[in-house]
């Protein structure tokens, strides 16, 4: 069961580990509304300018962080705006319309791939998605997977993998 009280938005999930910033992040969906496509780099520039009131400022750090954002969509499937928005001209380098090879096919996945660093240090994250990134205000389900450099393997892991055995927690039924 999902708890209602254990959720986070998608700029929550983006947003760099303490410490860290954002090198590089790679996005992919079917339908793309550019609005949506704003929360990205607005989510990062959010991380360096939390206190300022300078609108140059503020752009400055969303056309940064738009400039390590790729967003990969189905060709045909980007909506645009009603009514339009200064930001939406930063999205125009980050934003890559996609055709599958094969006739009829579609391009549909919907993952992000983040690296992030402090200094020499990098930690990555995968979030795979199931919902698009619109507007649409269901639910999303999102499976989360992080490496950071301060993890190192220890006897509880399974040999050849950097991955932990945990054990469910107490709240968990075996179908066994």
């Amino acid at each position: 069961m999902l708890e209602p009280d254990a959720r986070a938005a998608l700029t929550e999930q983006l947003r760099p580990p303490a410490g860290y910033e954002l090198l590089h992040a790679v996005g992919t969906t079917f339908t793309l509304d550019l609005t949506s496509a704003l929360a990205s780099p607005l989510s990062f520039a959010a991380h360096r300018v939390r206190e300022s009131d300078d609108p140059i400022a503020i752009l400055d750090a969303v056309r940064r962080a738009a400039d390590r954002v790729d967003i990969f969509a189905q060709a045909g499937q980007i909506v645009a705006p009603r009514q339009a928005s200064d930001l939406v001209a930063f999205l125009e380098p980050m934003l890559h319309p996609v055709t599958a090879r094969c006739p009829g096919g579609l391009f549909h996945p919907k993952v992000w791939i983040l690296e992030y660093g402090r200094g020499s240090d990098r930690a990555y994250r995968l979030l795979c998605s199931s919902r698009n990134l619109t507007a649409d205000r269901s639910w999303d389900m999102v499976v989360r997977l992080a490496r950071y450099p301060h993890q190192r393997r220890s006897a509880g892991e399974c040999p050849g993998t950097r991955l932990p055995y945990r054990a469910p927690p107490a709240c968990c039924h075996s179908l066994d």
